[in-house]
């Protein structure tokens, strides 16, 4: 058996789980610490009864308490100040690699819409149409609505939509959601940011918390769905329009401090 394999193999899945392993260690460590602590505690109370009879005392002060039975505790505590060193190194590294993901996701989105922007300028504004359309109807088709449950019921209308940001189908009313594209519209305004999580409440979708952390900004200019209507082609639904909702600009990764 090759060595070398299964230790890169070994080192890959330490630093790929490195968080919940600090975590798990520093927890058990934490527990350690607490077992001891209570094994000890005869051993210190015996130390106190011996300090008092040394300084003929009935009662110590606090710190003739911690003079008698400091050495009884301190393994204990080096080992719940080591459990704590662990998970908060752990909590470091989990921050780390959010933060490092949201940038490269950050990154990602500016590279795909200054793609979408030359796209617009070499072929023209209608080939830009055409090939967003294109885009719409090819992931419809790739992943039609396969019976009721694929589509989420948000008791404001019949006609059928897709919604591009969180990959769901839902039965709605276009009048319902232009207007509540124009009431985000109105909040973005006024609170300078409107969330994924804000919007896919308002749209009666499933809304994730992480959703709250990925928004529209005003500086970014308003909230500008695309529209594209398609033709199911496959599918229980085959027939049906689907309006595809896509926007010119998407919502992006912005911690906020209210949520």
């Amino acid at each position: 058996m090759k060595i070398k394999p299964l230790l890169k193999l070994a080192r890959s899945g330490l630093i790929k789980h490195a968080p919940q392993i600090a975590a798990g260690v520093g927890i058990g460590l934490a527990l350690i610490a607490g077992v001891r602590a209570v094994q000890k505690t005869p051993e210190a109370v015996k130390r106190i009864e011996e300090k008092k009879e040394e300084l003929e005392k009935d009662e110590l002060t606090v710190m003739e308490k911690v003079e008698a039975t400091w050495k009884c505790y301190l393994p204990s505590i080096i080992i719940f100040i080591l459990a704590c060193l662990l998970i908060i190194g752990g909590q470091k590294i989990s921050t780390r690699r959010a933060v490092a993901a949201a940038t490269a996701c950050s990154l990602y989105e500016n590279q795909i819409q200054q793609y979408e922007n030359a796209a617009r300028e070499v072929v023209g504004e209608k080939k830009a149409e055409e090939i967003r359309t294109q885009m719409a109807r090819n992931e419809v088709n790739s992943r039609p609505p396969l019976n009721e449950d694929d589509i989420v019921r948000t008791g404001y209308g019949n006609a059928l939509f897709y919604d591009k940001l969180s990959m769901r189908y839902l039965w709605s009313d276009p009048m319902y959601v232009d207007k509540i594209i124009q009431e985000l519209n109105f909040r973005l305004l006024d609170e300078m940011y409107i969330s994924l999580y804000d919007y896919q409440q308002a749209m009666g979708l499933p809304a994730p918390s992480p959703g709250k952390l990925i928004c529209w900004k005003v500086d970014d200019g308003k909230i500008d769905p695309a529209y594209s209507v398609i033709e199911v082609t496959s599918g229980p639904y085959t027939g049906y329009p689907c309006k595809v909702i896509d926007f010119y600009v998407e919502p992006e990764y912005s911690y906020k401090d209210r949520y």
